[in-house]
């Protein structure tokens, strides 16, 4: 058979092409690569365990009080719902009844504490009944009252804290990483709204509730420049741990 030199020259052009293609415009790989380009990973956030002032419906904020006996059962609950995932990181508030969760749960040795992942300030209602402050703010239009902190000023705290976080995970992780959060009622319902918006499917986590000891979890995608561009969300809220008898962890 004959080739012309007509088609040679037209294969040899394609077949550059092709290449050419194939280096520049391939999909994102979805694993750390070492630096700000595209990656993966799972964070898991977790509700501290009921307290004496969860018991009593009092607005903690950055207060505090030790956990009820419910509270410390359903934490080891949790930890052990939780004990088959290699966590690279583990991340908790620096208040006490997070900390006591975090210990309830057997994953404290090597956590690192932050101060952004405490709960809501509530001001001068710190330590006041929760229904006293539905009151004094039904005819806010859902604004805070003066003095509290708003929602705008927790989402620039969990922005920074994630930012920090991908920073981390792009040096120092291998690929598809796995974080555990333990924090507060309004930081869980802070991240929740902020990665359920970059779902396929968005979700009103507002209208829904946050039990002591919800695990929440997420496979978040992190595009070029470290920017949070989608997010898988796995489960929502989840209690269903509570539900079951604690089985000890196996020698």
């Amino acid at each position: 058979a004959v080739v012309s030199t007509q088609s040679t020259g037209r294969f040899y052009f394609f077949f550059l092409l092709s290449n050419f293609v194939s280096r520049n415009f391939a999909p994102p790989s979805l694993s750390c690569t070492g630096h700000k380009g595209n990656m993966k990973f799972k964070l898991i956030t977790v509700r501290h365990g009921q307290t004496l002032g969860n018991a009593a419906s009092v607005l903690q904020g950055h207060d505090d009080s030790p956990l009820t006996p419910l509270g410390i059962a359903s934490s080891a609950k949790t930890g052990n719902a939780l004990r088959e995932i290699q966590f690279n990181q583990v991340y908790c508030s620096d208040l006490g009844r997070a900390r006591e969760t975090l210990q309830c749960m057997g994953m404290y040795k090597g956590c690192k504490l932050d101060k952004r992942l405490r709960e809501r300030h509530w001001g001068p209602w710190q330590g006041r009944n929760w229904k006293e402050y539905q009151r004094a703010s039904a005819d806010t239009g859902g604004k805070s009252l003066a003095g509290v902190e708003t929602d705008d000023a927790m989402t620039a705290r969990w922005e920074k804290f994630l930012s920090e976080l991908v920073d981390t995970l792009h040096t120092s992780s291998p690929s598809d990483p796995a974080i555990l959060l333990v924090t507060h009622g309004g930081m869980v319902r802070v991240i929740g709204r902020y990665l359920t918006a970059l779902s396929p499917n968005p979700i009103n986590v507002d209208q829904m509730s946050f039990p002591n000891n919800c695990i929440s979890e997420f496979d978040v995608i992190v595009g070029e420049g470290g920017i949070v561009t989608g997010c898988e969300v796995v489960r929502l809220l989840d209690a269903e741990h509570l539900k079951r008898p604690f089985m000890r962890p196996k020698e």
